[in-house]
């Protein structure tokens, strides 16, 4: 078996890339300094322990539903604004930026079935996909997942 960085299928920004150049999606790879500020703002918002992964088991205020479609769902919430992407550090450490909601849903539907986060520049939200196909909503997203759950 061969190793996550060595095996295509795990290689995430290879799948963005193709994915936003089959469907013309245009997007940004966040700098390091960036990124970084935007996962230190979302640990010290959402999380009971600031330094674990993956911090979707450690959110201190949430709402989940389980349902394997539900990641689809986060264009309803983003809508037009534009999105942050990241993922556990171990399967990819860079951070995206993307100009909407349906942006961001289009790529997703496109890459190998992998946990991911979504937030925006000021972290007031968060939404979380697991592999438990269970969609978490953060901050100012818990109302409409409680709702639209």
């Amino acid at each position: 078996m061969e190793d996550k960085e060595e095996c295509p299928i795990w290689d995430i920004k290879e799948q963005i890339f193709a994915a936003s150049q089959m469907l013309n999606i245009p997007f940004r790879i966040m700098e390091d300094a960036s990124k970084e500020s935007i996962i230190s703002s979302v640990m010290e918002k959402y999380c009971k322990v600031k330094s674990h992964w993956p911090i979707w088991e450690k959110f201190s205020d949430f709402v989940g539903v389980s349902n394997k479609d539900a990641w689809q769902w986060i264009e309803e919430f983003v809508g037009s604004n534009k999105c942050i992407l990241f993922f556990n550090p171990s399967d990819e450490k860079r951070a995206y930026l993307f100009e909407s909601g349906q942006h961001v849903v289009s790529v997703i539907e496109e890459l190998f079935n992998v946990e991911f986060y979504v937030t925006n520049e000021a972290t007031d939200y968060l939404l979380c996909f697991n592999h438990h196909d269970c969609l978490m909503a953060l901050g100012n997203a818990i109302d409409w997942l409680d709702t639209r759950g």
